[in-house]
């Protein structure tokens, strides 16, 4: 029909915890994800904020977490909103029903394209793009805290400028400079280039500095682990790619806020949920890494309460 904005809908719980909503196309294609903590149980309104392009064959589902209430009878597909969105079946496993209706009820949407207006498609410019922006982060692990450095050495293409956040209060224009940090935690150090064609473009990568070693963080992986729920009380669940499945040796540590190690869990192989137990760690705010005897591979944070 047309592009809308899923504002939100309508669920019934019977249980507490974390759920991942995915929106995913005709070809499987992730399109847009939802971590929901749900803390009450029965019927409630949960915001999804989620983009549907136009298009057809899309399916909203529950990719991990405990299942939702849903309906096996006076099923009466389509559901629809004319000119707008139309709901017309269910998906049982890799079939198709028409005999079920999962989870989510009465759909709040907001129309992006109504009132009679056109969508437009506009197509890029091949010339006028802003180039490749990339970077490396080379710790020197012979120094340890309060001093460590760190070079940074610029891998774009077609700079003219560079602006460098290190998020420590420091900064730089140089094209490969260098920083000093004083303090282990997670550093998301940021550059900002101006190409040739006067386009600027930006990339943000994590990095991760123990307090008695040091550990860079680059882009191996596009999909990165979800953590949830965030904050958390008793228990987290880091729900991994399929891309981490293929790895040996997956260990998830559990740091301070000064990079001391307070726990550790070793996945077992071919799992993608793991559910940690934290009840025994404090109030405050961990860090969670997920490595491999090659290094550390991802980086997420989350509130104990």
């Amino acid at each position: 029909e047309v592009p809308v904005f899923l504002k939100s809908v309508k669920v019934y719980a019977e249980n507490k915890g974390g759920r991942i909503i995915k929106l995913y196309d005709a070809e499987g294609n992730s399109l847009a994800t939802k971590l929901l903590n749900i803390t009450e149980i029965g019927e409630q309104s949960i915001d999804l904020n989620i983009n549907i392009p136009r298009g057809t064959d899309y399916y909203l589902t529950i990719d991990a977490g405990k299942s939702l209430a849903h309906n096996i009878s006076n099923i009466d597909f389509p559901y629809a909103i004319d000119g707008v969105i139309q709901i017309t079946k269910a998906r049982d496993g890799d079939a198709d029903t028409r005999f079920r209706y999962y989870y989510f009820y009465d759909w709040e949407v907001h129309a992006l394209s109504a009132c009679g207006k056109i969508p437009v498609d506009l197509v890029p410019s091949t010339t006028d793009t802003a180039s490749m922006v990339d970077f490396d982060q080379s710790v020197d692990t012979t120094n340890f805290f309060p001093d460590i450095e760190v070079q940074f050495t610029d891998l774009s293409a077609d700079p003219v400028s560079w602006i460098w956040d290190f998020a420590n209060g420091n900064s730089s224009l140089e094209q490969n400079p260098t920083n000093t940090y004083q303090m282990p935690g997670v550093y998301h150090t940021s550059l900002t280039i101006r190409d040739s064609k006067g386009c600027n473009n930006s990339v943000i990568y994590p990095l991760t500095l123990l307090e008695t070693s040091a550990v860079k963080e680059g882009n191996s992986y596009e999909e990165q682990p979800l953590l949830f729920p965030n904050p958390a009380f008793d228990q987290i669940t880091l729900y991994l790619p399929a891309s981490f499945m293929e790895l040996t040796k997956v260990k998830c540590t559990i740091l301070d806020i000064q990079g001391k190690i307070v726990k550790e869990v070793i996945p077992s192989k071919g799992y993608q949920e793991v559910n940690v137990d934290i009840s025994n760690l404090p109030s405050g705010l961990f860090i969670l890494t997920t490595s491999t005897e090659n290094g550390v591979i991802a980086t997420n944070r989350f509130v104990k309460q």
